[in-house]
Order: structure tokens, then sequence, then C-alpha cells
């Protein structure tokens, strides 16, 4: 009997293992299918030389101590969106092959030496961020779809009457801050291009890598594979070579041993017009003295928290964005008190839910309280036959009733149509 029981309690261990190995290995194919729909990126982060039509202007913040700073700060805002892979500085530093590269050697030859970086690293896009001093304190963004060649660009500025009324620390604050509007204004722009190519991504996703059965093809049919091209190693251009001089032309970097295969995008590009600068440097400094003089929305409007939409691994990078583009719709359209993204965030990360996700309406009424939230806004995105559905509620956090609710269809696959009507969705959702 002793010999028995022995044996069950040492298969039930085996069994109770063999259940946690599972288990964390579907939660690792669920993490890694999740990671390959993300929007892998490349930044790069300068200061250009700070001079006036008389002399050089010394930084406040040398630009060694700003390069880390503000490194970690870009990489701290996209990866706390979820819908980006980072490249390390690792990875970059070893693609580079250890070179230190100056603000103006990356810009020169039309960014020439990022886009290549970007496609050492294999990346979807490259974001350039720059510091920079002319007649203001600027700060420059420029996103490049590397498949594409398509470019989105940000510029904005401090004015100077704005630095001269901040004590020191608030200047730091005021430089924190630029780069957070200045990349909200970016994402705005770039966010119909960034969703096709994550609905690209996630379809490459979505399709087995391994054959079904019925589709596989008989021995007769299979032909030997053909030997794959030698692949030439791409080597960075050093700073100083001029376009005639280049080791790889134009036309070696636009072939597929060279650089990763492009992702086919839809060909229906946003009716969305843009952005006049004046108009966005209106709009940059607005956000900018709002914020630096602490001047809160009115108390009386309601507090509202937008948690991320619910959707599966392949659609998740797509969920988030359309997320982020309901947030900029109902913002602009005012009459609420949107809760911070940060401080979502910190909530997650306090009660440790950030990983799990928000699918569970309880939870997020719960999370709503905490948040000091009047009303929340949960939502999914699904796919139902060949249409794609995004549903999303409003609930009150005190009663547990439905305020509102509104839905969103288009063709699957086509999801990048729906940015255009997120107004209507933010409109029904406001009532």
């Amino acid at each position: 009997m002793k010999r028995s029981a022995g044996f069950l309690f040492l298969v039930a261990m085996v069994l109770l293992l063999t259940g946690f190995h599972s288990r964390a290995a579907a939660d690792d194919a669920a993490a890694d299918s999740a990671t390959a729909t993300k929007l892998r990126i490349v930044f790069i982060v300068v200061t250009t030389e700070a001079k006036t039509s008389e002399r050089s202007v010394t930084w406040v913040v040398p630009q060694e101590k700003l390069q880390t700073y503000m490194t970690q700060r870009v990489r701290s805002l996209l990866s706390d969106q979820g819908i980006y892979e980072l490249v390390s500085e690792g990875e970059l530093e070893t693609r580079m092959e250890g070179r230190k590269v100056s603000g103006w050697q990356w810009k020169s030859d039309d960014f020439d030496l990022v886009k290549q970086a970007g496609r050492l690293c294999k990346a979807d896009y490259a974001l350039y961020v720059e510091r920079a001093w002319r007649t203001h304190l600027e700060f420059d963004m420029r996103l490049m779809n590397l498949a594409t060649g398509r470019e989105f660009v940000v510029a904005n500025y401090i004015p100077n009457d704005t630095l001269r009324r901040l004590p020191g620390d608030q200047k730091k604050v005021a430089g924190i801050e630029a780069i957070k509007i200045t990349y909200r204004q970016l994402f705005s722009e770039a966010k119909g291009d960034l969703l096709q190519t994550a609905i690209a991504k996630g379809k490459i996703a979505e399709k087995p890598a391994v054959p079904s059965p019925d589709e596989a093809k008989k021995p007769s049919d299979l032909q030997p594979p053909a030997e794959p091209p030698p692949v030439k190693q791409e080597t960075p251009l050093t700073p100083t070579e001029s376009r005639a001089e280049k080791t790889l032309s134009d036309d070696e970097l636009s072939q597929k041993e060279t650089q990763p295969d492009p992702i086919p995008l839809t060909s229906h590009p946003s009716k969305r017009p843009e952005v006049k600068q004046t108009d966005r440097q209106a709009a940059f400094e607005q956000a900018l003295d709002q914020t630096l003089s602490g001047k809160d929305q009115p108390s009386s409007l309601p507090r509202l928290v937008v948690f991320d939409f619910d959707a599966t691994d392949n659609l998740k990078v797509i969920g988030l964005i359309l997320t982020e583009s309901l947030r900029e719709a109902l913002l602009d359209m005012g009459g609420f008190v949107l809760v911070n993204r940060e401080n979502i965030l910190k909530i997650l990360d306090e009660y440790k839910l950030r990983s799990s996700g928000l699918v569970d309406e309880t939870q997020a009424v719960k999370l709503g309280k905490w948040l000091t939230a009047d009303d929340a806004i949960v939502g999914n995105l699904a796919v139902l036959g060949n249409t794609s559905i995004l549903q999303a509620k409003r609930v009150n956090i005190e009663t547990l009733g439905t305020v509102s609710m509104g839905s969103l269809r288009c063709e699957a696959g086509r999801e990048d149509e729906l940015l255009d009507r997120m107004s209507d969705l933010a409109r029904k959702l406001s009532r």
C-alpha cells in the first residue's frame, strides 16, 4: 500500500508539473504571437549644434546627458503604448559596428544612415528625434516607414518668452512635455500608416506555420527547394561618403537580400487632410501652456477613463491604435476630463494587472474607482466572417449601468477605414 501510494503521488506530481509546463508554454506562445504583430522601431535621439547668429549656445543640459535622458523618455513613451517593439541600444550598436555618429551625420544625405540602420535592424519604422536651437528651442520628430519610404514630420518649438519666465527645473519639465505633445501630434498624423502596417503584420501572424492535411500537397506535386541567393553583407555608410561613393546604391538597397521583406500595404490612404504647421504649432503651445500652468480642465466635467480594446493576438496592435484614436477623438470633442494613460498604467502595474489585459467589465469598473473616474469605456475588436466589428460601451462607475454604447464595422483587413469614423463613435459614447 505504501508503495502504491508513493507511485500515485509520483504520477500526480508528474501530471501537475506537466500541466504547469504546458500552461507556461502556451503563455509563452501567446506572448510571442503578440510580439510578432508589434511594430518594430529603431529610434535615434540627437542634439544638433546650437548657434545664434553671433555665437554658439551652451546647453543647460549637455548632449551626453540629454542623449541618455531623452533615450530613456522616448523608450518609455513608446513602450507604454504597447504598439511598438523597440530595437535595443545594444542591437543598434552591434549593427552599426560600434560607430559613433554625430547628429549632422545621421541627417546627412536625406537621413540615409538612419534608414540603413533601421533596415539592418529589420525594423518597420525609424524614429528620429532631434533637439535643436535655431531661433527657438526646437523638438523635431521624423517617422520613416522603411518598407514604403513614407515619412511623417512634426517640428515644434518652445517660444523664447515661455522659456524666459520658467525657473530652471520647469525648463526641464517643459522639455519633457514638449516631447510628449510632439509625439501625440506625430501619432495623430501617422496612425493611418501605422494601422496599415499592423494590419499587414496581423495577417502574417494569423497564417498557420504548417499547412493542414487537406491543404498539404501530394509528394508528386512537391518540387525540390531552390537554393537561396547569396546574401550580401550590408555595411553602414560612413558619414563622409558622397552619394556617388556609396558602397550600396539605391537599387541595391531596394533588393530583397539587403533589407527585410516589404510588408504589403493597402492602397487606400486616410482621407484626413494634412495639418498645417502653423495650426500644429498653435496646438502645441496651447497644450504646453496648459500643462506648465497646472490649469486642469473644469472639475464639473465628468472624469472618463478609456481602457484598451480587447482583441485576439493578431488584432492586438490594431486594437491599441484604435483605442488611442478614440481617446484622441474624445479629447478633441471636449466635455470630459480624460484620465491620463500614465495613471492607467501605474494602477495596472500597482495591482499586477498590466500583463493580463482588461477583458472583464467588472474589473474595469473596479480600476475606474481606483482612478476616481466617473465613467469607464471598455470595448473589443473582433472578426466575424469577413467583417471586423469594433464595439464600445460607456459604463457608470457608481451605478454599474450602461450610459451609452456604439459600434463600427468594416471589411476585415481594412480596419484603417475606421479611423475616419472614430469621431462618430466618440459622439455615440458621449451621449
